[in-house]
Order: C-alpha cells, then structure tokens, then sequence
C-alpha cells in the first residue's frame, strides 16, 4: 500500500499482531536492498509508522490498565483478596 503520513500507516496497523509488523518491516527492508526502483520515500514513512505502531504496542502491554490512573499517571498493585489468585 502506498501511505501518504505516518498516521495513516499507524491507523492501518494498530490492530495487528507484532509478528506481522516485524514480517512487514522485514519485506519493505529487503525490498529497499532489492528493489532499484522502489519508491524509498513512501516506504520509509511505512517503516516509520510500522515503529511507531509496534511501540505502542508495547508500550500497552506493560501497563495494566485497570490498575491505572490517568490523573496521577501511576498503576496501582490490587490487593490480593484470594489466595490462589
């Protein structure tokens, strides 16, 4: 696909999987190293978004978000009420 910004990018991705993220970046790094004619410019706005994307990714797994508060911008430990929980 040919993204104009790297928001359009970020809105394409943001509901994928990393793997296919990372397998996407991998295509459009080895189509730069094939590819003479490769628009380079529209691919790494991909690349760029395809990072951004994956961050945040990343960046949602590590904070629980039932624990956390936007006002004070700090997560909050539960309080164990079961043992085996």
């Amino acid at each position: 696909m040919n993204f104009k910004n790297i928001a359009e990018v970020f809105d394409y991705y943001k509901d994928k999987r990393i793997l296919e993220i990372e397998m996407r970046a991998k295509e459009i790094n080895d189509l730069i190293d094939t590819d003479p004619s490769a628009d380079i410019d529209t691919l790494n706005i991909e690349l760029d978004g395809l990072k951004q994307v994956k961050l945040n990714i990343l960046e949602r797994g590590n904070i629980p978000m039932s624990n956390f508060d936007p006002i004070t911008k700090m997560t909050f430990k539960s309080p164990k009420i079961f043992n085996n929980v």
